[in-house]
Formats: C-alpha cells, sequence, structure tokens
C-alpha cells in the first residue's frame, strides 16, 4: 500500500442543521448572529474531537489517522513546523502507523527538508488504543526520508564531506542512507544486500528508475558489473582477470573472477534486488574465494574501531591486507595496521583500525590473502579474499 498524505488535523463532517423558519425581515442581524454562532460552535466541536481523540476513537486505525500530533510538542522551535504526515501499512507488520516529519516552517519553494522524523503506532492496553512512540531521530541537517519498496525506512543526510562537484566512481552516493527495519519489538538499522555499485536500497531505486527512464547504465549485465567492480574496489588492471558467466536466471547469476597475476578466483553472486525481471539492474550480493569465511554475526550492528574479526581461510604463504570502505566506496584511512593470527587449522583473527568521521554510515570489509612472489603457480599458493558489508559506527 502506498503511503496516503493525511491532513495535520481531520475535521468532522458537520451535520445538517433543521430548516429555520423565514427571518422576520426587521431581524437580519439577529438570524445572522445565530448562523455565525453555530458555525462557530460546530467548528470547536471538531477541533475538541481531533485534539482529543479519546471521544471519537474505536480502534486503532482512528487513533493513528485523527490523532493531534501536535499535542506531544515535537515542533518546538518557532521556525519548524509539522510536514506532511504519511499512513504507512507494512512499515511494522501487522500494524498501521504514521510517520511525521518535522521541516523548517519557512516556505522557500524546495522539497521539504527533515529537522526530525518520529514514528508513531498504537498499542492496546486494557483494550484501549493508545498511541505509542517507536522511532525517532532528531537533529537531521538537509535530511529525506523514504519507506522504501522492502517495507524499511529510509533516512538519509547529506555527507558532510562531500560538495556537490565531488567525482565518484559510482552514482547518486552523496547522501549517507541510513535503513531502517522492525524486528524484536523495535526499529533496528540494517544493511543493504547489495555490495556493489551502491551500498544502499534506495540508491538501488534510484539507479533502477533512471534505468527504466532510459539512461544506459552498464549494471544490466551481470559480466560487466562484475568486472567494474574488480577495477572499483579490488584494483585490477584490465587484462589481468577475466569474469565468466556461470548460471543466470531471472533473479541471479554466479560469475567466476579470475585473477591470472596472483592466481585469485573469486565466486560473485549478483541479484536483481529492485527489480527482477529482465529489465532489472544486477547487484553483486556475494564476492568471496572458495576457502575464505567470515564471522559475520559481530557484523550485524554498527562497529567501531578497532574491531575483531573471525573466520577460516587456507593457510597459504602470503600476508593479509584489510580495507574498510565508506559509503561511497572509498577506503578509509587507518592510523594503525590491521593485525592478523592465522593458525595453522585454518581459523583466524584479526583487528582492524580505522577512522570513520560519519557514525552509523553504511560502508565495506575487504579481507584479502596476497600470496608470497608472484612467481609461483596457482597450485603452490591462491590468492583468497573476501567482501562484506559492515555498518560503520
Amino acid at each position: 500500500m502506498q503511503p496516503q498524505l493525511l491532513p495535520f488535523e481531520l475535521k468532522r463532517s458537520e451535520k445538517p442543521t433543521p430548516a429555520a423558519r423565514p427571518p422576520r425581515r426587521r431581524r437580519p442581524f439577529v438570524l445572522l448572529a445565530i448562523i455565525l454562532g453555530s458555525i462557530v460552535l460546530l467548528h470547536l466541536i471538531a477541533f475538541t474531537h481531533t485534539a482529543d481523540p479519546s471521544k471519537p476513537i474505536r480502534n486503532c486505525l482512528d487513533i493513528v489517522r485523527y490523532n493531534n500530533y501536535s499535542q506531544f510538542a515535537i515542533a518546538t522551535q518557532q521556525n519548524e513546523k509539522i510536514g506532511n504526515v504519511q499512513l504507512v501499512d507494512q512499515l511494522i507488520p501487522g500494524q498501521t502507523t504514521v510517520v511525521v516529519p518535522i521541516v523548517p516552517s519557512v516556505d522557500a519553494g524546495t522539497p521539504e527538508q527533515l529537522l526530525d522524523l518520529y514514528v508513531y503506532s498504537c498499542a492496546v492496553s486494557d483494550n484501549h488504543p493508545e498511541i505509542a512512540l517507536q522511532f525517532k531521530q532528531q537533529h537531521l541537517v538537509n535530511a529525506t526520508f523514504t519507506v522504501t519498496q522492502a517495507h524499511t525506512l529510509d533516512v538519509s543526510e547529506l555527507d558532510p564531506l562531500q560538495s556537490t562537484d565531488t567525482n565518484t566512481s559510482t552514482p547518486f552516493q552523496r547522501m549517507v542512507n541510513r535503513e531502517y527495519t522492525w524486528n524484536n519489538g523495535a526499529f533496528v538499522q540494517t544493511s543493504f544486500p547489495g555490495l556493489y555499485p551502491v551500498t544502499s536500497r534506495v540508491e538501488a531505486q534510484d539507479l533502477q528508475t533512471q534505468s527504466n527512464q532510459g539512461r544506459p547504465f552498464q549494471w544490466l549485465d551481470p559480466l560487466i558489473t562484475t568486472s567494474q567492480m574488480a577495477k572499483d574496489l579490488l584494483h585490477w588492471n584490465a587484462g589481468t582477470f577475466s569474469a565468466k558467466l556461470l548460471t543466470q536466471s531471472t533473479k541471479e547469476a554466479h560469475v567466476l573472477l579470475t585473477q591470472r597475476t596472483q592466481h585469485f578466483t573469486v565466486q560473485v553472486t549478483l541479484q536483481r534486488l529492485i527489480q527482477p525481471d529482465e529489465n532489472g539492474l544486477w547487484f553483486v550480493t556475494q564476492a568471496q574465494s572458495s576457502h575464505m569465511s567470515i564471522d559475520t554475526f559481530p557484523l550485524q550492528s554498527p562497529i567501531s574501531s578497532p574491531t575483531t574479526i573471525q573466520g577460516t581461510m587456507m593457510p597459504t604463504p602470503g600476508h593479509n591486507t584489510i580495507t574498510m570502505f565508506d559509503h561511497m566506496l572509498s577506503p578509509l584511512p587507518t592510523q594503525v595496521s590491521p593485525t592478523f593470527a592465522l593458525q595453522s587449522h585454518r581459523n583466524y583473527t584479526g583487528s582492524v583500525f580505522y577512522t570513520n568521521t560519519i557514525p552509523n554510515q553504511p560502508g565495506l570489509l575487504l579481507i584479502e590473502r596476497i600470496p608470497k612472489g608472484s612467481d609461483l603457480s596457482a597450485q603452490q599458493a591462491a590468492g583468497q579474499l573476501l567482501l562484506t558489508s559492515v555498518l560503520l559506527d
């Protein structure tokens, strides 16, 4: 169900008054005063019902639809007002929610920019429906919000470190996009399944929309998408690697990526995450060598530096590198080199140090096992790598 725009205050329909006797000609002002007084009274009754929902409220839908949200004093400054309130289904499974944005009160003729954002739903206590605050974000700068196709909430803010003329290897990444999903009774930040060419769902939706409007994108081909990822993220030079399509269905494709210089063999999975048909764009959802794995459970919440990683890999001769990427797919600076310990039984542990200036932004973690000596054969030392998504605290 698409979000419905609700008026800030919904008034009850006024009931027609019984027909009055023809007024006496000598008392027109008295009749006019009676009519005006009746209109004021009806307006006062309607306003009272809206401001005090306890009288007309019969169920949860009524309370989120007709509630007067100004009673919560969420617009606290003179330059603030409540923007377009949206009634949304499926943001919380089985419930109707209302998204209440606080925007600048001055209309500059531009799209509304968020200052604060609140999400309310209904809670039933003693068989009586009550409004419950489920989510809030405050002190946002140049922000917007979107209810995504996956029934999640995206809050986007302008990256303070980027100017409007910043060149990026992938488009539409000047916004920091944070996606929230309902899980175990609360909204929690979640990672977008796609690793490349973008790191957020709203960017992927934007790419797909522009593609449907006729803009040519290379992401329509899984082989080209994989090859471009090898250049942008792995920094492999053209002519040193090859990409072979293994399988492809309507929704998913598998590509074997081979780097000949250092004997890397990487299995890449791509999916049409936004539009699962022949016109859908491909997004890389997994890229790793067959002998390397990582425990992703500690990475499901926002992580901070230093962070500890662990998993398994083939104990071949070589050294390891660890790279953190920000939401623009740019490497984050590191002040201390990562530590890495590889046991003989293939388990590894490592600590990653990095500098992150944008809290809770989506990013990527790349682990590489670089073979020792470029003259070794693939049987003697094969390169290994793994790429996964993270949330950077």
